[in-house]
């Protein structure tokens, strides 16, 4: 049996470092238009490292549920910055790596967080419910479909490549035959 404590939906604008407790914060509702993917996540404060069953409950048909893992970063910020506004600044392990997960979830001692992403393209307009529940713990959010569609024609996507995270990982010089 799972030794989770609490669990709660959040929305997916939280960053929840190895230091924090579950944000007082829950997220009930979201709405989205027809034609777009919305995000929400779920913490779960757990006693003791364990497995437990993950179940997603709704009439949505693609909700895709992702781990929350967390990246070492040896340089977050620049050290020469006058502004006091990051809530970390020293090297440290940062939430950033979505993985997939499956129906079974592995539980660390602490608070872990699961992402979910849900998409609006099949669904009627109205109100979805989404019921998510890890072990004997369920947490519920209710998605409103909007009756209108995002324009795409106009609309600018830009991806950013960080090589030079990349050189420091794989210990490779910029412009040579491993960069390329």
């Amino acid at each position: 049996m799972p030794a989770i404590k609490n669990i709660k939906l959040i929305s997916s604008l939280e960053k929840v470092y190895d230091s924090d407790s579950i944000p007082a914060t829950a997220l009930s509702s979201f709405s989205m238009l027809k034609n777009e993917k919305k995000s929400f996540q779920v913490a779960v404060d757990c006693e003791s490292d364990c497995e437990a069953e993950l179940k997603i409950n709704s009439d949505f048909s693609n909700i895709k549920a992702y781990s929350v893992e967390h990246i070492k970063s040896d340089y977050p910020m620049d050290r020469k910055t006058g502004d006091d506004y990051y809530r970390y600044s020293e090297s440290g392990y940062y939430p950033d790596l979505l993985l997939p997960t499956e129906n079974t979830v592995r539980l660390r001692k602490g608070i872990n967080v699961f992402w979910f992403e849900v998409d609006g393209n099949d669904s009627t307009v109205g109100t979805h419910r989404v019921t998510v529940s890890i072990g004997e713990k369920a947490v519920s959010v209710d998605a409103e479909i909007i009756g209108a569609e995002l324009d795409f024609k106009d609309f600018v996507y830009t991806t950013w490549f960080h090589t030079d995270c990349l050189m420091s990982y794989y210990k490779f010089d910029a412009f040579s035959d491993e960069y390329w």
